[in-house]
């Protein structure tokens, strides 16, 4: 076995072992499954990778599996990148792992700045369940919320009181989808979070 199949059977095995942790419900390798499966089949309709400018499809098919390789952290994002440069660093070019923290980094929905197309793209797919039917959606939120309960101890009503905070974060952004690729599903996504908020209520928001 040569030198670079060796790390990815390593790292291939890192990932796995974390992502099906016991206390991962939405963030499993279901997550990244779907990602990886609907960039694939973007690009074999459209060819999107011709868009793309600042980073390799090799960068971006490792951000997707590394992007949420730290979760429930007060900087997971951050985290995750730092990890990533570890992970990566004995089989990618020092460039291409600066293109994967990039692209993980802009997976934080606390920032809005001026995305590269590659950097739109992956917060779009990491968002692409926000405008799934509902049974789908509500399935979503069942599983956040006993990963917000198994990582940070909490309660109902903490999960609550924060996910509404996320909910209204979102909604007041001007787009939730950012490519063109997504935005024809941009209402429904509003749709689900408004729905969501009313289950809620008049919570205190932390």
């Amino acid at each position: 076995m040569n030198k670079d199949l060796h790390w990815k059977a390593i790292l291939s095995k890192i990932i796995i072992d974390v992502y099906t942790s016991r206390n991962r419900h939405y963030h499993t390798m279901r997550h990244i499954y779907n990602m990886l499966f609907t960039f694939d089949d973007l690009e074999q309709k459209e060819k999107i990778s011709r868009d793309f400018r600042s980073c390799t499809v090799e960068a971006f098919r490792w951000a997707i599996k590394l992007h949420d390789i730290i979760i429930y952290s007060p900087q997971s994002e951050q985290d995750s990148a730092i990890l990533a440069e570890r992970l990566l660093s004995e089989l990618l070019h020092p460039v291409l792992i600066e293109e994967v923290k990039s692209l993980i980094l802009a997976t934080d929905y606390n920032r809005d700045e001026n995305y590269t197309f590659e950097q739109k793209l992956i917060r779009d797919l990491d968002l692409m369940i926000l405008s799934t039917e509902g049974k789908t959606y509500n399935n979503y939120v069942e599983l956040i919320k006993q990963e917000f309960i198994d990582n940070y101890k909490g309660t109902v009503q903490e999960f609550e009181s924060a996910r509404l905070h996320w909910i209204n974060q979102m909604l007041l952004k001007s787009k939730i989808y950012s490519t063109s690729q997504f935005e024809p599903v941009e209402k429904y996504a509003r749709i689900n979070l408004n729905k969501e908020k009313e289950r809620y209520g008049n919570k205190e928001i932390l």
